[in-house]
């Protein structure tokens, strides 16, 4: 899943290169720092480790080619449809999960992927409410652009916050309550540090999505 996420990065900077251009968005494709076609051999490379990882893991190579035709479809469907990208990348979020309880055999709640996609959605809508100015310069048209910037992030932290308090009640073990509990106090403080920057926010928001996700994995039924 780590090399198909690599993968969908790589083919997402491929797709987006004129709209990053046009944003002003400091990718390495979009900045010339990897061409086109070197993201596209590095594409091709990491879906062939992902491939071979999954043969190795186990029978649930289905699960591997339907994330890899998602991550392919991403982009289309985000350019063409810009409303509903942040809804599929909550959706596609889920499919790690469900890979790793298919092939460690364990089973997850729906709740537990409701969690996890809430989480999600907030974050990319936050994100959305800090690429306003960029998005518009390319002509894509997101949340942020009917509701303003302002109410788009509340949204978004609201979601995410919202998640993290519902993840405690959720998941069962010391350990993971401990994470879950870590993730809440960690996002709040996030959001309310006046001194950081909406762009650091979302980048250090990995830190609780990381902690959160080893709470929800371990620790959920």
């Amino acid at each position: 899943m780590t090399a198909l996420a690599m993968f969908g990065f790589a083919v997402n900077d491929i797709f987006d290169y004129r709209k990053d251009r046009a944003a002003g968005a400091q990718r390495p494709v979009a900045t010339g720092t990897l061409s086109r076609q070197s993201a596209a051999w590095l594409a091709t490379a990491l879906l062939l480790c992902a491939g071979l990882f999954s043969a190795v893991a186990g029978p649930y190579r289905v699960v591997v080619a339907i994330t890899a035709s998602a991550l392919l479809l991403y982009s289309p469907v985000a350019q063409r449809y810009p409303l509903t990208k942040d809804a599929y990348v909550a959706g596609l979020c889920c499919l790690p999960l469900y890979y790793g309880a298919q092939v460690g055999g364990k089973h997850f709640s729906w709740f537990s992927y409701a969690v996890l996609a809430c989480f999600v959605l907030g974050r990319e809508v936050l994100m959305d409410a800090d690429e306003l100015q960029g998005d518009t310069r390319a002509g894509v048209r997101t949340i942020a652009a009917i509701l303003g910037g302002r109410q788009t992030a509340r949204i978004g932290e609201t979601f995410m916050l919202a998640s993290a308090v519902v993840l405690i009640v959720l998941v069962r073990g010391g350990t993971a309550v401990l994470a879950a509990v870590a993730t809440l106090v960690s996002l709040a403080c996030l959001f309310a540090w006046p001194a950081l920057t909406a762009g650091r926010r979302i980048q250090l928001s990995r830190i609780p999505m990381l902690v959160g996700s080893m709470a929800l994995a371990c620790g959920a039924a």
